[in-house]
């Protein structure tokens, strides 16, 4: 708190004028300070809703860019199921033909045929190892 000099009838007034002028002063600093964090608070504060707007808006367009590619999914997935749907359908109707056209005939049919080949096999081969027995036999009597 300023004191001042006591004079005739009170206070001298140039030092009361220059302490109110120094107040002056003082509140005037203070008013600016106080404009210009008011100013930045503006600032600051429009910054903030241009940041959450645009925020806002690629969040919005990453949502709709996100939804048109699971709709894409969905459809790929829907598509590749009706194509499995078909083909599990061709698969039963190709087993079902298979397993209807091989019959028990069929199956001795062909276990009769191999019997046939393999006896052919055996005759053959009999054949082979009697031929290869008289050979030998000439060749050895031709050697003495």
């Amino acid at each position: 708190m300023e004191k001042f000099n006591i004079v005739k009838r009170g206070y001298d007034p140039e030092e009361v004028d220059n302490y109110i002028f120094l107040l002056n002063e003082e509140i005037k600093k203070h008013k600016k300070n106080a404009e210009a964090v008011t100013n930045a608070m503006v600032h600051a504060e429009m910054a903030a809703r241009n940041i959450i707007t645009e925020a806002e808006e690629k969040a919005a367009a990453i949502e709709g860019d996100a939804y048109q590619q699971l709709m894409s999914l969905e459809r790929k997935i829907k598509h590749i199921r009706m194509k499995l749907d078909a083909f599990q359908s061709q698969y039963n109707q190709m087993i079902h033909r298979y397993v209807i056209s091989m019959n028990n005939d069929d199956f001795s049919n062909l276990y009769a045929s191999l019997d046939k080949i393999n006896k052919s096999i055996h005759a053959k081969r009999s054949e082979s190892d009697h031929s290869i027995i008289e050979m030998n036999y000439e060749s050895s009597a031709n050697d003495r």
